[in-house]
């Protein structure tokens, strides 16, 4: 197995394991609040596994097992490879932190009650009974 091959399967299972521990960590948080918001974690957890482990490692055998090409070049230009790797690695790292980073910012620490939910002064919410269909029409 050539170097390009060996480094994108030993990432793989880097990935693989940072993933396994990401889901330990929700499954614990699941059973045994830690922090409120380690649930923001659960979409990293699922693009590191599957683009993180899977796909690197998918990538790694396949650079592996593919046919020569040529003796002098037998895997043709290799640095498209490496441009890929970085590409992927580099995605993988950015929506690993900023991702969770995102949702932390835009969803409140402090859950509200409901009734918290009120409505301003002057604004008046809609009843269920209040909309109605014509006859003949279907809801989108």
């Amino acid at each position: 197995m050539h170097r390009q091959a060996r480094v994108y399967v030993k990432t793989a299972f880097v990935q693989l394991l940072i993933s396994v521990l990401a889901g330990a960590l929700l499954l614990i948080n699941a059973g045994l609040p830690l922090h409120p918001r380690l649930g923001l974690l659960l979409p990293v957890y699922y693009h590191l596994l599957m683009v993180g482990w899977a796909t690197q490692l998918i990538g790694g055998v396949a650079l592996w097992m593919f046919p020569v090409r040529s003796r002098d070049r037998p895997r043709g230009d290799e640095r498209l490879g490496w441009i890929a790797y970085g590409a992927l690695n580099s995605g993988l790292f950015l929506r690993a932190v900023a991702e969770p980073a995102h949702a932390a910012a835009a969803a409140p620490l402090v859950r509200m009650d409901a009734g918290d939910l009120r409505p301003p002064p002057g604004v008046r919410h809609l009843a269920p009974g209040d909309c109605t269909l014509a006859p003949g029409s279907r809801a989108t």
